[in-house]
Formats: C-alpha cells, structure tokens, sequence
C-alpha cells in the first residue's frame, strides 16, 4: 500500500511489524499492538484486548495486504482522533489528534451547520449525546471505546466493532457498614485520578467549585500527591469560594488558585466564536483549556 494513500495530519509515531503500519502518539500503545499480533498467530483486529491497556490512546494499524485501516480510540475518548477521507483520483486517509491539523489539509472546509444548532440546542437542553459528527462536514471522530474498519477506501465501506462498553446493572456489591462503602469508594477513586494523570502529572488543571465533585477529586489528587492548577469562578452575587477556601484549610496544602469572573460570560457567544477549534458541546470545552498552556490561561484569572 502505497503511502500516499494516507496522511499523518499531526505528526503521530510510526512503526511497522511484517505487513503492519502502525501509527499512534503513545509508543506504548504500539508496542502493546505488536505484542498482541506476535500472540494471536493470525491476524484478527478484533481479537486484539484493548480493553486491557488502561491508559489514554489512539492508534491506526494498517493492513498493507488487505488495504485495510483499522482506527480505534481508547475507552472514554480522552486521547482524540478525527480523520476524514479526501477525495482525490485515489481516496486519501487523513488522520490526526485535533481538527486544525485535519482542517490544514482540507481545500475548502465546510461548515455543518445543522450538526452546530444540533449540539447548541442540545446544551440549552442538556441532554448532549455523544456522535461521531464534528461542525465540519466529512471530518469525523473516533467513537471511545471502538474499532473503526475503513475496508477499500475508494469504495468505503465502514464497520464498528466495540471492544469495550459501560454497561449498567453489574454485579451488586453489599457493603456491612456506611464508612466501608467510604473506603472502598476513596480507594476507587484515587485509583481513577492516578490512572488519568499518570502520563502528565505535573500539568493537570481542575475547576474548583467547592462543590462535592470537585472537592473529591481534589482529596484524591492530594492524597496522590498530585499538583494541579485550581480554576474558581467568582461573582457579584454570592458564591461557593468559602466552601473550596475551606477544603484547602483542611488538606494544608498549597495549590495554585486562580480566581475567574464569570459574570460577563456569554456561552453562546464563546461557543460561536470557538467552534472551529473544538468537535462538540460545552463538555469538550473543557479538555481543550487543559492541554492550553497555562501561561495562556493566566492572562484571563485574577490572582490573589
């Protein structure tokens, strides 16, 4: 298969294994999938056990026999993965970790209009699903937890096979008593915040409310000796900054505390103006401020 069938929008790892290309920007992951193909003798995709690599990925594997792309996206999508196929003579696979780098080598970007009322009403409402759709037309995402099989991309036909699902109505756990159910709750969760922050710990950021979920994640990052940038809205009426003011009290520890004005906020305004920048709602906004330099995010907090 010749290269020029596909581009690597953003610069991602490639390596190659007999009749393998892989393509990711987490070398661990690769080395997990070339494992996995030296095991399993004949090659199956979907035999490979992602749901065991518990860390942010993504990967393209690509079958140079078979002219098969195999894209597939990590649990709950915390590492992005959009692509879109550009037409040409010969179809093009165009792969990469954020829209702008996916955008640069589209001639005329074209914006679905539909999908962005779609999501803006969704916000109003909040009742946003996740879809595979951005706000350009052609350019789409991963869905988390799948495999994306792109077979013959001239004649493009798609199957998506779900390697991991978050399924309600697991076994039921008794616990003998409340503060059990406490322990076993805090060893969950700061299971959860190491796992996460494992690959950049020293730049993580968190919007502190004060509130009860803000509050326990922060409980465990402190527990994991975890450093994190705090974000606090303020306002002219009354706010919550006593109830985080006070957390930080107890936990004696010092972290860096931004202080935001919201009361000039217009969401829909901020979301019109950004939407070339991020694939969905106000959800995904978030994880886009994160991977800012911080640098860039100070010029918007008062510090106290």
């Amino acid at each position: 298969m010749p290269e020029n069938q596909y581009i690597n929008a953003s610069g991602w790892q490639q390596d190659v294994y007999q009749n393998f290309i892989l393509y990711s920007p987490n070398t661990q992951i690769i080395l997990f999938i070339k494992q996995q193909i030296i095991n399993m003798g004949e090659f199956n995709c979907t035999h490979i056990k992602f749901k065991n690599f518990y860390a942010p990925f993504a990967c393209l594997i690509i079958n140079t026999n078979t002219h098969e792309f195999f894209l597939v996206r990590d649990h709950f999508g915390l590492e992005p993965f959009y692509y879109t196929i550009i037409p040409s003579e010969h179809k093009k696979l165009c792969f990469g970790s954020d829209l702008p780098d996916i955008l640069a080598h589209i001639e005329n970007p074209v914006q679905d209009q539909k999908q962005i009322a779609n999501v803006l009403m969704d916000i109003c409402i909040s009742s946003l699903e996740y879809t595979d759709h951005t706000f350009y037309e052609n350019v789409f995402r991963v869905t988390p937890g799948h495999i994306l099989i792109l077979n013959n991309l001239n004649q493009m036909s798609k199957q998506h096979h779900a390697f991991w699902e978050l399924k309600p109505g697991g076994p039921r756990i008794n616990y003998a008593t409340d503060a059990e159910y406490d322990v076993h709750f805090s060893a969950l969760l700061r299971e959860a915040v190491h796992v996460c922050c494992q690959s950049s710990p020293s730049s993580v950021g968190l919007e502190f409310s004060g509130g009860l979920d803000s509050s326990a994640i922060l409980t465990a990052l402190d527990a994991e000796k975890i450093n994190a940038q705090l974000f606090m809205h303020i306002g002219k009426v009354d706010d919550e900054r006593k109830y985080g003011e006070q957390l930080l009290k107890q936990l004696k520890s010092i972290y860096p505390l931004h202080y935001i004005s919201a009361d000039d906020f217009d969401v829909m305004a901020v979301l019109d103006q950004y939407k070339p920048w991020f694939a969905g709602g106000a959800p995904y906004l978030f994880f886009v401020s994160v991977q800012t330099p911080l640098y860039y995010l100070a010029n918007f907090a008062d510090h106290n």
